[in-house]
């Protein structure tokens, strides 16, 4: 949590926790501004569509800018439409592809 590359957020509803966002600022070299990038976005069962996850987003992005970062980015898989709808009705877009690989 002491890291200053980071920061977490946290969304409340009815007061209770409904939802977490974690948030790395990090550096690359074929860029000359500082990018974002989302690890961890999650919203309890109960709390989605109340707003929790676009909240956590237009969050992010308000620290993204006040760092001065390029972009913010994160990963989703393919099967997680309603949650690419999220992402798109806050103004992201897909860009591409992710690729991983399980390291045995």
């Amino acid at each position: 949590l002491a890291r200053s590359d980071t920061a977490y957020l946290v969304a409340e509803l009815d007061g209770l926790v409904a939802g977490f966002l974690s948030l790395e600022f990090r550096v690359r070299l074929n860029r000359s501004a500082p990018e974002a990038w989302i690890p961890d976005l999650i919203v309890t069962a109960s709390a989605r569509g109340h707003g929790c996850g676009k909240a956590l987003l237009q969050a992010a992005f308000t620290l993204a800018r006040e760092r001065e970062c390029r972009r913010v980015t994160l990963e989703s898989g393919y099967s997680r439409t309603i949650a690419h709808h999220l992402y798109t009705s806050a103004g992201m877009q897909n860009e591409g592809y992710f690729f991983g690989r399980v390291l045995e």
